[in-house]
């Protein structure tokens, strides 16, 4: 309970308010640099605050309790000098005070002329005065604005016993100073910064034959020394496409509200991002809102390989001289044309012998068996198709995939020749295979401009024996075989003519060096000529690239 006395002495506050005023501002909302922390909004510790005494005042509370800070000055309080009770908060390292939005109260002690005055400050004293003092009764029932010079590190609030006369005096009554809960604002004048270089596979994309593709990611390690790190953002052309951990400062009760390092690992899904050029940053934003730029770069994208139709930037210069998207390219086989015999010079010979006399062009068909001694070779010319001109020293890419099973691919790599023309060979063991053969226009394309497509079917033949060629009825004939090319793990099967048509009567795989083998028994009344034949079967997972063909035919005369 407040006692007031008839004739209270003041001293003078240092701003007008009478007794029963409040004086305060709205709270404004914390710019950049800046952030709110609340305090004593709800229950738990409120963070830097503490409570101070000197003796002989005390103090209690600091930490909220009862949903307030409190500081005390205990009733017939002996003092010679000053004793005070006083709350107090600090403002975390690399951070100052900007502004303070209390709830507080001064409670007024009883005075008689024999005591001194009780004396309420509060505020930051860069020069040994308070902003806001007041005496005894005097102060206002509530402050909610307390004005803070520029760089405060602590502000406070405190009750005082003075001692204004040389002799021992007392201070009847207590004296209270209780904050209810209200915001302080700190300032926040560092930006985040990069403690580790920026990594991650976005940061190869600086060039159109690196260009980034897929999902690719960055990463970086980042330090701040005030309000923690809200969010490292990754921006592409100036829109944020991946953010690292975050964190939600606003509104906090931590002075800290974010952590002080953050370990960013941020990955894009780049193919929904047009293929091209890009600016690409990596923007670190702490809790105050300060910014800093941590990684700033041209980057390239291309999820579709890059050929005709992609953006000129990505696919470079002409490769030579004449090198355009409008060109034209050929492939054939030489080996597969055909030029009359000189013994069609005569007439005689060329009715005998029409067909044979008919030259024939090179076709983009081969066909052969693995018994060819040597590979082939597939040949053509690459022009401008508009002017007809030859494009010599132009890059020519051939791929040839299998038509069966799962070989590798061939890749081979020439250019054409003074007169535009080239030249590939193919190892004899290549198989049965699909050809396409593409010429590049641009330094950086991955795409041919134009292609032309070839076909070589190839054949692996097989052999088949048998151990005997007579036999008694009853009896069981074994049959040994071999694939040509000595492949393993092919499956084939052997067939008996029974019945007018080709009957599987075993199915074997081969094994090392191509062979197999298998039995056939014959019944007691089958007697005659038997027909058996071995065939190779293979499936779309068979990594053999050749077409199969049938052995010769195998006769058995069963007595």
């Amino acid at each position: 309970m407040l006692i007031a006395l008839a004739t209270p002495c003041f001293l003078s506050l240092s701003m007008t308010a009478g007794p029963s005023a409040v004086i305060g501002l709205a709270a404004t909302p914390a710019s950049a640099g800046t952030y709110d922390v609340t305090y004593c909004g709800t229950p738990g510790v409120a963070e830097n605050w503490s409570t101070g005494a000197t003796t002989p005042g005390t103090s209690s509370g600091g930490a909220c309790p009862g949903g307030r800070i409190f500081a005390n000055l205990p009733q017939q309080t002996w003092v010679q000098g000053q004793a005070s009770a006083s709350i107090t908060f600090t403002a975390p390292d690399n951070t100052t005070i900007a502004g303070w939005h209390p709830s507080l109260r001064f409670t007024a002690a009883k005075t008689t002329e024999n005591t001194e005055r009780i004396h309420f400050n509060a505020g930051a004293t860069p020069n040994g005065n308070f902003p806001v003092q007041c005496i005894n009764l005097g102060c206002p029932p509530v402050i909610t604005d307390v004005p803070v010079y520029a760089g405060a590190k602590q502000i406070t609030a405190s009750a005082a016993c003075v001692d204004e006369r040389p002799d021992f005096t007392l201070c009847e009554f207590t004296a209270d100073v209780s904050d209810t809960g209200g915001t302080v604002t700190l300032q926040d004048d560092t930006s985040p910064q990069a403690r580790s270089q920026v990594t991650g596979s976005l940061t190869a994309a600086g060039a159109p034959r690196t260009a980034a593709k897929g999902t690719s990611n960055v990463h970086v390690l980042v330090d701040d020394t005030g309000s923690g790190i809200k969010a490292v953002s990754l921006q592409i052309d100036g829109t944020t496409v991946g953010t690292g951990p975050g964190c939600s400062p606003q509104p906090t009760t931590k002075v800290v509200p974010c952590p002080l390092t953050q370990d960013a690992d941020i990955a894009v899904d780049t193919t929904h991002i047009a293929d091209g050029r890009h600016t690409a940053k990596l923007v670190a934003t702490d809790a105050s809102g300060n910014q800093s730029t941590l990684w700033d770069t041209t980057i390239f994208v291309a999820n579709t390989p890059i050929g005709p139709g992609s953006p000129d930037e990505l696919r470079g210069d002409p490769i030579v001289p004449g090198a355009t998207d409008d060109a034209k390219i050929t492939a054939t086989w030489p080996s597969t044309a055909r030029k009359p015999s000189k013994r069609c010079k005569t007439a005689s010979y060329r009715k005998r012998h029409r067909a044979a006399c008919k030259s024939k062009p090179a076709s983009s068909l081969w066909k052969g068996s693995y018994a060819t001694k040597s590979g082939v070779t597939v040949t053509g010319r690459v022009t401008n198709k508009s002017t007809k001109g030859i494009i010599p020293n132009a890059p020519v890419v051939l791929t040839a995939t299998v038509t069966r099973g799962g070989a590798a691919p061939i890749r081979l790599d020439t250019r054409t020749n003074e007169n535009g023309r080239y030249s590939f060979k193919l190892p004899r063991n290549a198989g049965s295979r699909d050809v396409q053969i593409g010429t590049l226009a641009r330094v950086n394309d991955e795409r041919p401009t134009v292609t032309a497509g070839a076909r070589m079917l190839v054949r692996s033949t097989l052999r088949l024996r048998a151990n005997r060629k007579t036999i008694r009825a009853g009896r069981a004939v074994r049959f040994t075989g071999a694939l040509r090319d000595q492949a393993a793990g092919v499956p084939a099967v052997l067939e008996v003519y029974s019945g007018g048509k080709w009957r599987v009567f075993s199915a074997v795989s081969t094994s090392a060096n191509g062979r197999f083998s298998a039995t056939y028994k014959f019944g007691k009344d089958g007697r005659g000529v038997y027909k058996f034949r071995a065939r190779a079967r293979p499936t779309s997972s068979t990594p053999w690239p050749y077409a199969g063909s049938p052995s010769s035919t195998v006769r058995i005369r069963v007595r």
